[in-house]
């Protein structure tokens, strides 16, 4: 568990603000990974692609972030409310994971490393790095997450590919005002699988 305090000690207010945590996981051989997320969870994963892998063999496990607690933006509904660990805030709502995407080692400016600043907000705000919407290849439908569906029974849209892929999990827009300050609560996570099966 790891938890970030996101302080604006700026004079400036900042607007339309993401939260993203990158990942490289490399689960052994780096070149034969899969990504997902699971929205309903505020989860992200890395999985090796089939059950064989150089480094860990048959069975290798898979890796995962979940987002335990996340930003807070004001709707300024009384109906609204944001439980924390001390307080309660009337008002307020989580973004929780308001994207998942992914993007490659060496690939192009759309979908290779984010190293230019107005690419890596593309991608925090659920774009590719040209600022294209994602479409879901299942349902036809605009999205925000990337491979959300059911990589262990191959249903929805999941990752159907194997490679050295990067993926960022992201939460926003929020607005933070100069004094503003915003806790990030996450778990990393690691399992493997008893029964040989690396989806599991």
């Amino acid at each position: 568990f790891i938890k970030y305090r996101i302080m604006n000690k700026s004079g400036l207010v900042w607007d339309s603000t993401y939260i993203s945590m990158p990942s490289d996981p490399d689960i052994g051989d780096a070149s034969d990974d899969a990504l997902g997320c699971d929205s309903t969870r505020s989860l992200s994963y890395s999985y090796n692609f089939d059950n064989s892998d150089p480094d860990y063999g048959a069975n290798p496990p898979a890796v995962g972030t979940r987002v335990l607690q996340s930003p807070l933006f004001f709707t300024g509904s009384n109906n609204d409310t944001a439980k924390l660990p001390y307080d309660t805030l009337i008002g307020y709502k989580p973004t929780n994971m308001s994207g998942f995407n992914r993007f490659f080692n060496g690939g192009n400016a759309c979908n290779g490393d984010p190293d230019e600043a107005p690419r890596a907000y593309e991608f925090m705000r659920g774009k590719d790095g040209c600022g294209n919407t994602i479409i879901n290849w299942v349902t036809n439908q605009p999205t925000t997450f990337r491979y959300s569906g059911n990589a262990c029974f191959k249903t929805g849209w999941y990752d159907s590919t194997a490679g050295g892929k990067r993926g960022i999990m992201n939460m926003g827009p929020v607005t933070m005002n100069p004094g503003d300050t915003q806790i990030i609560v996450l778990s990393y996570m690691i399992t493997r699988d008893g029964g040989n099966n690396n989806l599991n």
